[in-house]
């Protein structure tokens, strides 16, 4: 059993490969978690898995092995095992707004930047609060760090931008 790398990032994807010295052969692919042994892929004939990391910390990969016309539960098996670190924080570190003027009626435009590194991709999301507190989402996640809307009435409005990690299972990071 091979794996492409034994230090991994949370959201980068894990290559296994399985060598047999009898072919044909089902494997069965399991790896630790926090819950304990969770099933990755059930008994199949493919001896290469790709597998995108979402859990920092020291994990196992398992995997049985056996015969199609075993009736065992498996014939052999083997662990290996790799660490995932946990990525760096989504943050915004720029919000600012892009138009001249602020009118009722013109496009405005504003565009976030957030602390990102090139093999990560981050989602935005707009959401636009007028005075009484009622919010409109202008946009909903995307990988556009710009927006661009017209207002139609004049008055003091509030825009809030989240930001979050495409595999992060937040609501925002």
């Amino acid at each position: 059993v091979s794996i492409n790398k034994e230090e991994l990032l949370v959201g980068e994807k894990l290559s296994i490969l399985v060598d047999t010295s009898i072919k044909p052969v089902m494997l069965k692919y399991w790896i630790s978690g926090r819950e304990g042994w969770e099933l990755i892929k059930d008994y199949t004939s493919e001896n290469e898995l790709f597998y995108r990391v979402n859990e920092s910390g020291k994990h196992d990969i398992l995997i049985e092995c056996k015969t199609i016309e075993s009736r065992n539960n498996f014939d052999d098996f083997k662990t290996i095992s790799f660490f995932v670190s946990e990525m760096a924080k989504v943050q915004i570190i720029d919000f600012k707004c892009l138009s001249e003027n602020l009118l009722a009626g013109e496009e405005l435009v504003f565009q976030v930047e957030a602390n990102q590194e090139d093999n990560r991709m981050i989602l935005y999301k707009f959401i636009k609060i007028d005075s009484s507190g009622k919010a409109i989402c202008i946009q909903d996640y995307s990988s556009k760090r710009m927006v661009a809307y017209k207002e139609e009435e004049a008055g003091e409005y509030k825009l809030l931008c989240l930001a979050k990690d495409m595999y992060s299972p937040e609501e925002y990071d």
